[in-house]
Formats: structure tokens, sequence, C-alpha cells
């Protein structure tokens, strides 16, 4: 069996938010941490490809932005999730709480709370209003949350390292 009754049960009743869900499961089921070093450094590679992206002009290209955008925040909270769970720390009810459950353990500073909060809400503004989103809405998350995220990402990695849930040492993960 895959997961436990527990989570069996929970699963198929999906009473939950799809984020609470996520949440809820990923404080279940003990992370492996290449699949966290996996998380950011994907986070980095769509954090870069939106970068290179931002001057999109073809449909095809804002579509490829729009997607780097979803993929490197959805990743980054993921990734946040995933440490939570390993370390056993308290279980957050949806995205927006991730920064606050690593913040109430010392984890992040304060600044970097709030931001798991923008980074959450960014994200749920590109997955609920994927299409309606200007070009110049995208280059508005382009600046001003990219920045964001990637300093977060670079933060959960130290979390990683510090806390023995990454690599063995003399190993180093490379951004493409």
């Amino acid at each position: 069996m895959l997961f436990s009754a527990e989570t069996s049960k929970h699963l198929q009743s999906m009473k939950r938010s799809r984020a609470g869900d996520m949440c809820w499961l990923a404080t279940k089921i003990r992370a492996n941490p290449l699949e966290i070093r996996v998380l950011i450094a994907e986070t980095m590679s769509y954090i870069s490809a939106a970068e290179r992206l931002r001057k999109a002009s073809t449909d095809v290209e804002l579509y490829a932005l729009r997607w780097a955008l979803y993929a490197s925040l959805q990743n980054l909270l993921d990734a946040a999730a995933m440490i939570i769970a390993e370390l056993g720390l308290r279980k957050p009810g949806s995205y927006s709480q991730l920064g606050f459950s690593l913040y109430e353990s010392g984890l992040i500073g304060e600044d970097a709370k709030d931001s798991f909060r923008r980074i959450a809400l960014a994200r749920k503004t590109l997955a609920h209003a994927y299409r309606r989103l200007s070009k110049e809405d995208l280059e508005d998350i382009v600046q001003s949350v990219l920045p964001i995220a990637r300093s977060l990402a670079e933060q959960l990695l130290k979390i990683a390292r510090d806390r023995d849930i990454d690599l063995p040492e003399g190993r180093e993960i490379h951004w493409l």
C-alpha cells in the first residue's frame, strides 16, 4: 500500500483545498532530500527561463513565460512544504502559511516569512488568472516577484544543507 489508511481516506474525501491537501500530504510523506534539491534546482532553472523570456513577443513565448513563472513559484512552495515535513515542523494550512512555519522555527526572518505569502499570492494569481494576465502583468511578476523567489530558493537550500537534508559534503547544485 502506497499510503496509510488515514492518508488514503483523506485523499478520497478531498474536503480541503488543493493547497491544503498538498501541505497536509507533505507532512504525511517523508521527503526524499534529493527531491527537495531537485525542486529547488528546477525553481532556479524556471526563474532563469522566465528572466530570458521576459520580453516575450509571440503567443508561444508568452505561454512559455506563464508556465516558467507558475512552475518556479509552485516548485518553490512545494520545496518549502517538503522541508517543513522533513523537519517535523508545524504543518501549515495553506501555501501562504509556509513562511510562518519556517519563521516560528527560527529558520527564516520576518521578511522571508512575508515573502512566502507574496509568492503564494502570485502563484494563486498565475494559477487562476493564467490566460487573462497581460504581457505587462507577467513582466511585473518577473521584475517584482522572481528576485524574491530566487532569494527564498537560496535560503531553502541553505536550510536543507544546515539540517542535513541535502547533498553530501563536497557536492553542489549548479543552476541551469
